[in-house]
């Protein structure tokens, strides 16, 4: 408990709480006895899940419950469930009562609640029954007012546009109408974004197609169309997302490979548009559709320009990257169809208010071929392609780590070619031609770095040497117990742990370990569990941690199933979730005091193990 008292906002270790202790609940009956009032304190670092209670009253059938009043929590980009609003310090939820004149005695409430400490670690599902009785209603009685205070919305200034989270937090924290301002000011922000230059010469096609038909009036018409059939259409996707509410995980759908690898394809297809393959414009079997649907309208080609519009929305939605999702799964959470529509085509608006400036002027304000247009563009292509590439690292089991690595350096190292980075210096040039060429040349430098790095053990672009061999790191593995251990001056090692599945092979390999003198650590470890990777990648990869367990025996229990025999592990060795990391001394008895719950950096780590463990 000291542990995690200790580490206050963002825990990294420590005893978990008890349940009981966690989520302290408590029940009441309103003054008026027409309602319950169910409460739970959490405590610091904890949060309750809202979607996840349930309510059922026992005891007597001529009393029921009513649909409960929840208060408003706050959105949370929880690492097992996706984007969720929880609760946090203390929450109370009303539960009205559909109940006889007269008294009623034996009734039980059971209550069933799922929350989650801050570390990364989750408890199951507990349920709470508190038996009570109801007096005879009184015939003036009046429920006593009961709200929790909302979550306080985080202010647009603090918001953090690469998280979810921040911007649920602001699009929930305030009014209908503050969540729509918001909700434009996005949809301008992304429009000034790489996202939109691709759809630059779609619109230019429609407008400029038109000749000397096209006024100020008519530029003004066309942009108008088309910007409202996009926001249109962001406004079903979000109305269709409220319909489907958000217990469809919209976060951990956004990450299927079904989802990612098209839209990965769509990036580098219109970044190679940008860089000049070929041009951008509508198909033209497809205008020569839309052109013969139009026609036949009084609008003219308006009916095309919509389609066109409709179809934009889908193009450049999934680059609006969280911006959207956050859009989206405020849809899902609010669950009104209304709320959703307008967040979305607000939103949508905002993205297309540019557009409107360059249809106004009948197209004069299309960016115009030359010099700078042409870099303008190169750097968008640039920018597309590393979201494709971001795309493709999230599927680790498709797209191997060697192979986005490679992809990274490739980007860096021909981006810096295009800068100028192998052309010769020549006379008269100006400031600003050597200036990129040195930014080139340190892209090119960078893409070599990013290379050697992945092909010799690194996996991240922003720490390309991070655990290459090229720094000592390395993929020589080392056997439990300290066995096939490299000597000196050898590639560091990796460790190696034996997977254990029941409760019968963990004490099998204990009692093994014990025999031979050996100590033991096992760590619980799960393919969707976020800590267990850093754990992987961070911690057992520091050379000082690999020292400190030279002679230990190291075992892995892979509970990403939570199978059966996954859950009866834990539930005999008191652990709810991964990450947990046990150690088992000599004498075969666990030093409890120093298990490691949630994330730890690697020198707290390896402090850990010599307390567990001390001269080992």
């Amino acid at each position: 408990l000291t542990g995690l008292a200790r580490d206050m906002g963002g825990q990294e270790e420590g005893e978990l709480l008890d349940p009981e202790v966690a989520f302290f609940h408590t029940l009441e009956v309103e003054p008026g006895e027409q309602a319950l009032i169910a409460r739970w304190q959490v405590a610091d670092n904890y949060y309750l899940y809202r979607d996840k209670f349930e309510f059922e009253l026992r005891g007597a059938d001529n009393v029921s419950l009513g649909e409960p009043e929840f208060p408003q929590g706050k959105m949370k980009d929880d690492a097992f469930f996706g984007l969720m609003e929880v609760y946090v310090g203390e929450v109370a939820i009303r539960l009205p009562l559909n109940r006889p004149a007269e008294a009623v005695e034996g009734l039980t409430l059971a209550a069933k609640s799922q929350g989650c400490a801050e570390i990364g670690v989750c408890y199951p599902p507990i349920i709470r029954e508190t038996s009570f009785d109801l007096r005879a209603a009184a015939a003036t009685g009046t429920p006593a007012a009961v709200a929790a205070a909302p979550a306080a919305g985080a202010s647009f200034g603090d918001m953090d546009f690469g998280s979810v989270d921040s911007i649920m937090q602001v699009l929930t924290g305030g009014s209908l109408g503050l969540m729509l301002g918001i909700s434009l000011v996005l949809g301008v922000l992304i429009a000034f974004t790489a996202c939109m230059y691709p759809m630059i010469p779609i619109l230019s096609s429609l407008i400029v197609g038109q000749g000397e038909k096209m006024t100020a009036r008519r530029g003004f018409l066309f942009s108008l169309v088309y910007v409202e059939a996009m926001a249109v259409t962001f406004g079903l996707m979000g109305a269709i997302m409220a319909v489907i509410g958000a217990g469809v995980g919209i976060q951990a759908y956004f990450q299927s490979p079904a989802l990612l690898i098209p839209f990965a394809i769509l990036f580098v297809l219109l970044a190679m548009g940008m860089f000049g393959f070929y041009n951008l414009q509508v198909p033209s079997f497809i205008q020569s559709r839309l052109n013969a649907i139009s026609n036949k309208q009084k609008g003219g080609s308006l009916i095309g320009v919509a389609i066109m519009g409709a179809l934009s929305a889908l193009i450049i939605g999934p680059c609006g990257g969280p911006v959207l999702v956050a859009e989206l799964a405020y849809a899902g959470a609010s669950e009104s169809v209304v709320k959703g529509f307008l967040a979305l085509f607000v939103f949508g608006n905002g993205m297309g208010l540019p557009l409107l400036l360059v249809g106004v002027t009948g197209g004069k304000l299309l960016p115009r071929a030359g010099t700078w247009m042409n870099a303008v563009k190169a750097v968008a292509g640039v920018i597309l392609l590393a979201v494709g590439i971001v795309m493709l690292e999230r599927m680790p089991g498709i797209f191997p780590v060697g192979l986005t690595m490679t992809l990274w350096a490739l980007l860096f190292i021909v981006g810096g070619v295009f800068m100028g980075a192998l052309e010769p210096i020549k006379e008269g040039v100006s400031g600003w031609w050597r200036f990129w060429k040195a930014i080139g040349l340190v892209f090119v430098f960078y893409g070599f770095v990013v290379f050697l790095g992945g092909m010799t053990g690194g996996s991240s672009v922003t720490d390309p040497l991070h655990g290459s061999r090229l720094l000592g790191g390395g993929t020589v593995m080392m056997a439990p117990g300290g066995e096939g251990q490299p000597q000196a001056g050898a590639p560091q090692a990796k460790l190696q742990f034996k997977t254990i599945k029941t409760l019968d092979d963990f004490h099998t390999e204990v009692d093994k370990a014990s025999a031979a003198g050996k100590t033991v650590m096992l760590d619980f470890y799960a393919d969707w569990c976020t800590y267990c990777k850093q754990f992987e990648k961070y911690v057992f990869s520091d050379p000082g941690v690999r020292a400190a367990l030279s002679d230990t025996v190291l075992l892995k229990a892979d509970v990403t199933a939570t199978d059966r025999a996954d859950r009866e592990l834990m539930e005999a060795l008191g652990v709810f979730l991964p990450p947990a990391i046990l150690f088992i001394g000599a004498d075969g008895e666990e030093r409890r005091d120093q298990r490691v719950v949630g994330h730890m950096e690697a020198d707290r780590f390896q402090a850990r193990i010599q307390q567990a463990f001390g001269s080992n």
